[in-house]
């Protein structure tokens, strides 16, 4: 599949190939905001993200199902909290996190984020 064009359902049907045990936790997050695209059309090996309102962003890094990487980052491209661990375990911290706006949710920056290219919002 060409990287620049890609159907959101198609990449759904491959992270489920890929990664069966995903399943658990693909469907759940499909239903709260998360998109899913080919390997490297955000960034190298990102291939899940959430949006938030204001610019804020989650996403994920599937290197295999047991190598997986989870991070959230601010507005202005910072690290504010991220995880490593199996793609179930990245997948259920990231689902468990609070909205960025929520009082108990990370803010503070911890670092540097990789540059996500991240669809427009239409703003």
């Amino acid at each position: 599949m060409d990287d620049s064009v890609y159907s959101l359902e198609d990449a759904k049907k491959a992270a489920l190939r890929d990664y069966p045990e995903f399943a658990h936790t693909l469907i759940p997050a499909m239903r709260v905001d998360w998109k899913f695209v080919p390997a490297g059309v955000l960034c190298r090996d990102f291939r899940g993200f959430r949006l938030w309102d204001d610019y804020w962003a989650d996403a994920v890094s599937i290197r295999s199902a047991s190598d997986a990487y989870g991070l959230r980052i601010d507005p202005a491209g910072m690290r504010v909290w991220s995880r490593t661990g199996t793609l179930t375990q990245v997948m259920r911290a990231l689902l468990e996190l609070p909205p960025p706006h929520d009082p108990r949710a990370p803010r503070l920056a911890i670092g540097y984020a990789p540059a996500l290219i991240l669809p427009s919002r239409g703003r």
